[in-house]
């Protein structure tokens, strides 16, 4: 099986779900790289839609990579942030707007647990039905409606004071 068709199909949706699980480029770019390498091992097995599976091993990667960042920042004084992503509009107290609360989201899912993290974005950011992130992560529906429900809740509590902070 050649996988560059794979590679340049799917590549992009890709990098799209693991920069917003890691909130950085270049680990999306590292996951995404490593998502692809394992698919390549797992080739023989292999039936049905790609996607779906590159989309499972992704998002277990990006999990993975989440508790350990949680775990590291026990150990650490430092906390690291990923370069924000805004583009230049033509009015910069929009920019600044827009910046503003893409960090105030950022921040209150930035503190999910890597699960519910995985599932709000996936629902509530990349628009993917629950049917689709049953088969995107393997989890069960029920479990994924349990998260996305706790998730949900916990960024409306967090990011309420934040939110009148900012608009003070």
């Amino acid at each position: 099986m050649d996988i560059r068709p794979i590679i340049q199909t799917y590549q992009r949706p890709l990098i799209s779900i693991a920069c917003r699980m890691l909130g950085c480029m270049e680990e999306a770019k590292d996951a995404v790289q490593e998502t692809f390498v394992r698919f390549w091992k797992k080739q023989p097995e292999i039936k049905g839609d790609p996607f779906s599976l590159l989309c499972r091993i992704l998002m277990n990667y990006c999990i993975d990579q989440l508790r350990k960042r949680q775990f590291r920042k026990l150990f650490s004084i430092e906390g690291s942030r990923g370069a924000n992503t805004i583009q230049s509009d033509d009015d910069p107290h929009k920019v600044l707007e827009k910046a503003q609360l893409m960090d105030c989201v950022r921040t209150a899912a930035d503190r999910l647990k890597p699960v519910q993290k995985a599932v709000f974005l996936l629902r509530d950011v990349e628009d993917y039905s629950i049917k689709e992130i049953t088969d995107l992560t393997g989890y069960a529906e029920n479990n994924i409606r349990v998260n996305l429900h706790l998730a949900r809740r916990n960024m409306r509590k967090w990011l309420r004071p934040l939110l009148n902070e900012e608009l003070g």
